[in-house]
């Protein structure tokens, strides 16, 4: 009779135990496995797995999707490449590459780089940016470099011509006046007619501020510079206009404050940087991309000052990206498996490509390292 019992009671703690297993947490469609051990992944180690899913979603002709939109039921739309992704993505392999020294890596970048030397690109993000920072490394050949050099030079971009026009003197910027601007309430600044039109176009003209710069760098064209500071003044006065609203490109817009004052020696740049650095930081920011974006700003100060504050910051935001969208069980992110970053949606969760490769490149900085 006792084992009869004892029988039963144990065949009752397990239908329970797979109960609870099971029904977990629900939250929008998906099931949260309950007193699961979370994985213990380095930083590096979830590069990696990036990378491998960025593998999965590029063609023979090292074209790569420009996202996947996944739904809760595990299936995902057909997705379309965009050759305008591909550059980050190879700037972010390049990172990852510099770390692990993969000699096989190394050989997939410059198979990606002789592809793309052939493509005509119209950025709309960092591209020429990206590419100079590669070019400056001796694992890469003259021709490569060269290669490297004519996919920035050959690039078009949006309203260039009248940036070019502008032609305006790139130290009359003051940081104390526009900071007062963006103080005081109902003062605006209106630069030119060339303001951009919406959010997405506010983050085209800030990343095009470090772009000029860069191109500055490499091709020595003054127009360049000039070209930089127009897209800043245009962008600042786009928001200017919204000072009340949280821009989720911000970030890049005081990134490329960073870079004319690299160029310049202007200190009116760095010190509005770092007070809209400030502000930024005081603002609710916990989507992914602009943690992202603001993981990106904090990384450009802290290799610039060394300022432990950036440091902390920056371990912290990147602590958040992995914790809620990186998808994989046992992380608050897990979705369907993909093992990539999300945009942290329950239901219809987007796997962005560039977005995984800005957060890989970070990823594979040991000094990041929570």
């Amino acid at each position: 009779m006792k084992l009869i019992i004892g029988g039963l009671l144990g065949v009752l703690v397990i239908v329970v135990a797979l109960f609870l297993f099971r029904s977990g947490d629900k939250t929008g469609g998906f099931s949260k496995i309950v007193n699961l051990e979370k994985p213990s992944f380095t930083n590096l180690q979830m590069a990696q797995k990036t990378l491998t899913w960025l593998n999965s979603i590029k063609d023979s002709k090292n074209s790569y999707y420009f996202g996947q939109q996944c739904h809760k039921n595990k299936s995902c739309d057909k997705a379309l490449t965009d050759k305008q992704v591909g550059v980050t993505v190879l700037w972010s392999r390049y990172q990852y590459y510099k770390e692990t020294q993969d000699k096989e890596e190394l050989q997939i970048i410059k198979e990606h780089i002789k592809t793309y030397q052939a493509v005509s690109f119209q950025p709309d993000f960092w591209h020429c940016k990206l590419l100079y920072e590669m070019s400056q490394d001796t694992v890469f050949t003259t021709e490569e470099k060269n290669q490297l050099k004519n996919m920035c030079d050959r690039s078009v971009y949006f309203r260039h011509s009248k940036a070019l026009e502008a032609k305006k003197d790139i130290n009359k910027f003051s940081s104390a006046d526009t900071t007062s601007r963006l103080v005081n309430k109902g003062s605006t600044l209106i630069i030119s007619d060339s303001l951009p039109q919406d959010d997405r176009e506010f983050l085209i003209y800030s990343a095009y501020v470090s772009e000029f710069v860069s191109r500055y760098r490499w091709l020595n064209s003054s127009f360049n510079l000039e070209a930089a500071k127009d897209y800043f003044d245009n962008a600042l006065s786009y928001y200017l206009q919204r000072k009340n609203s949280t821009l989720s490109a911000l970030p890049f817009l005081t990134i490329g404050a960073l870079d004319i004052y690299q160029v310049t020696g202007n200190k009116e740049y760095l010190n509005f940087a770092s007070f809209l650095t400030e502000r930024i930081e005081n603002e609710k920011r916990d989507k992914t991309f602009d943690l992202v974006a603001l993981s990106l700003l904090e990384d450009s100060f802290y290799k610039l000052t060394k300022e432990e504050k950036y440091l902390n910051n920056l371990k912290s935001h990147i602590a958040l990206i992995k914790k809620n969208s990186f998808d994989y069980l046992g992380y608050n992110g897990h979705r369907i498996g993909k093992e990539s970053f999300h945009n942290q949606s329950v239901d219809d969760p987007y796997y962005d490509t560039r977005n995984a490769a800005l957060i890989m490149s970070l990823l594979t900085n040991k000094d990041y390292e929570d």
